[in-house]
């Protein structure tokens, strides 16, 4: 069994990791959700196309 000192290391080496991984799902989701994110992105493109 591992030691306290171990496990704690442990979580907290997997907290971030638990947490970035839950920000790249929500970013990826409303990538692929087109509706909202597809205009917000259009929206950012079209003035970078015009410059």
């Amino acid at each position: 069994m591992p030691s306290l000192g171990h496990q704690v290391s442990t979580a907290l080496l997997f907290k971030p990791i638990e947490k970035l991984a839950q920000l790249i799902v929500t970013q990826s989701s409303m990538m692929w959700n087109p509706p909202k994110s597809a205009t917000k992105m259009g929206q950012l493109v079209k003035p970078l196309k015009n410059m």
